[in-house]
This record gives structure tokens, sequence and C-alpha cells, in this order.
């Protein structure tokens, strides 16, 4: 289940899972921001809180090296990745460099 955040919280809350468990993948046209999750109902209210915000989030099903289950979250329009590095690093100190870098 996803939780409740307060609005002004959502991005710190955001940067904390991504540092701990997403992943940026650049590619000549586009940027890939990802999250993983092994619960498919956290997954769906993260995308269904970003999709609220405006952003548009694909959501799959994988199984990862371990043949476990694992539901990814990535928006792929660099435009969109943009807003959300700028709105998760805003006036903070507290990340991991270089996903931020990474992210950049």
């Amino acid at each position: 289940m996803f939780p409740e955040i307060k609005e002004e919280l959502f991005y710190d809350f955001l940067r904390g899972y991504f540092d701990g468990n997403g992943s940026v993948s650049v590619r000549k046209f586009t940027t890939y921001f990802r999250i993983y999750t092994g619960s498919r109902n956290f997954a769906k209210g993260l995308q269904e809180k970003l999709s609220s915000l405006g952003y548009t989030c694909g959501l799959f099903d994988k199984i990862d090296d371990k043949n476990c289950g694992v539901a990814e979250l990535c928006i792929g329009r660099r435009e969109q990745v943009n807003q959300i590095y700028d709105k998760m690093y805003f006036d903070t100190d507290l990340f991991l460099h270089r996903k931020k870098e990474k992210l950049k």
C-alpha cells in the first residue's frame, strides 16, 4: 500500500525512495527514471500519485535475477524527468551524489 504523504514532503520521499530503489538510464534521445519495488500495490499507488501530478508513468511486472516478482515504474519523457529532478533536489543536500549526477 502507498502511504499518505504530505504534499510538501512528497518529492523528499520520492528522492529517498529513488536513492534506495531507483535507477537512471540515459539514452541518446531520452532519459529513463525508474523505481523498483516488490509491492505492486505500492507501485500502483506511486503511479497514481505521479499521474495526479501530471507525469506519464509506465508500470511493468518484471522477474529479477533471483526469480522474484518486481514492479517497475518508469518515466521516459526527458522533460518530465527534468521536472522530477528539479523538484527532488530543490533546496536540499540530502541525496546520493552518484544518482543525482547521473539523473542530471
